[in-house]
């Protein structure tokens, strides 16, 4: 069992500064959650609700009121699990200063949120997805775009309380790194508007981190000795490349290797599938909900794939398999063999290396039909 490193999650070193306070009356945590309480950011809860309040008098209950009920449920519960491990925790640790953690942590929760929640956040991505708007993105990498188009309360939390409030783009409140670490629920920047499929804007996957504090979560990752991702599982196919935009250079750069999920796309790049096959015990079969990979562009590129395949003396397997063994962005492969002629057929495509010849008919079938099952 992993050894929890409490040196350094409970750290009491503040962001954007370098004084050591030795004040004996309120931990460094209680501070941070008296920094919450007194900033603009919080205060301005009071004016935001998750929805549209219908009630009959003025107790309206704001996202400022659900903050400070959730912070009172976090101590608590924080206190209580402490209790429970405080024979490990540092000496100067006690369980009420991991309450005060989670308190203040809960107390921010809420902070980047717009109004009407995630109703809010729809409504701001909706007004950057519209076409004549696009001039506001035209300077704009493709990852910054995606910060904007599809905004996330959570990211911007962490802008709030990083850089805006008290000390701008200095370290803003200056919390402890333990307090950020424990306010962090999704610790990962977002995915490109092409790598999610161009999905609306109410489905499209939760980040916690904007490109333009990138650097601030990797700080604080250093800091609270997190561990770096050293690997990613993103599904990567034939007939889902869009690992390729952005991704990959930028997980190559910072020596992210890819586990390549679904290479196969659920089996229909083995070409048992084509021209509407069905085998018995076929995950295809058992499951026909799964219709990723059946729309008539999938199933075109599918049977291009093929063909180029068989004329070049391969199997689709191979093709497919050997195609993602040879992009340089790849750490590994993730293959699902249920008997032992697919297994020793999978094993064998990693010794082939795909010719020029057949690299450029791959990117032939691409080019007419890129990225059909996204």
């Amino acid at each position: 069992m992993t050894q929890m490193r409490w040196l350094e999650l409970l750290s009491t070193v503040r962001i954007g500064s370098k004084k050591q306070s030795t004040e004996q009356a309120r931990s460094p945590f209680h501070k941070d959650y008296d920094r919450i309480i007194f900033s603009q950011s919080f205060r301005q809860l009071n004016r935001k609700t998750q929805v549209h309040p219908l009630t009959q008098h003025d107790g309206i209950h704001a996202r400022l009121t659900h903050s400070l009920e959730v912070s009172c449920i976090g101590r608590s519960l924080g206190m209580l699990a402490a209790e429970k491990i405080k024979d490990h925790l540092p000496m100067w640790i006690s369980p009420a200063d991991v309450g005060a953690i989670i308190q203040a942590a809960c107390l921010a929760h809420d902070i980047g949120n717009p109004p009407f929640g995630h109703a809010g956040e729809y409504a701001i991505r909706e007004w950057f997805d519209d076409a004549s708007h696009g001039n506001f993105l035209a300077k704009l990498s493709d990852e910054e775009e995606a910060d904007v188009r599809q905004f996330e309360g959570n990211a911007q939390g962490l802008r709030l309380l990083t850089k805006i409030d008290y000390h701008p783009n200095d370290g803003g409140m200056r919390l402890t790194y333990a307090t950020l670490g424990a306010y962090l629920k999704y610790p990962w920047l977002s995915k490109t508007i092409a790598e999610q499929g161009n999905r609306p804007a109410n489905q499209r996957d939760k980040f916690g981190c904007y490109q333009a504090e990138k650097e601030i979560l990797k700080q604080i990752a250093e800091q609270l000795g997190l561990s770096k991702f050293v690997t990613v599982q993103n599904p990567y196919s034939l007939l889902n490349r869009t690992y390729e935009i952005g991704m990959s250079e930028i997980a190559k750069y910072e020596g992210v290797g890819l586990l390549a999920y679904s290479p196969l796309a659920f089996g229909y790049l083995t070409g048992k599938f084509r021209n509407g096959a069905r085998p018995a015990n076929a995950r295809v079969t058992l499951f026909s909900r799964f219709s990723r990979y059946s729309n008539p562009e999938s199933e075109w590129a599918t049977e291009q794939y093929a063909q180029l395949a068989e004329r070049h003396g391969l199997t689709p397997t191979q093709l497919a398999l050997a195609f993602i063994k040879q992009q340089f962005f790849v750490t590994s492969t993730i293959i699902g063999a249920t008997n032992l002629d697919q297994l020793k057929e999978n094993i064998q495509a990693f010794e082939i290396d795909l010719s020029e010849e057949v690299l450029q008919g791959i990117q032939a079938i691409h080019q007419q039909q890129p990225n059909p099952a996204p």
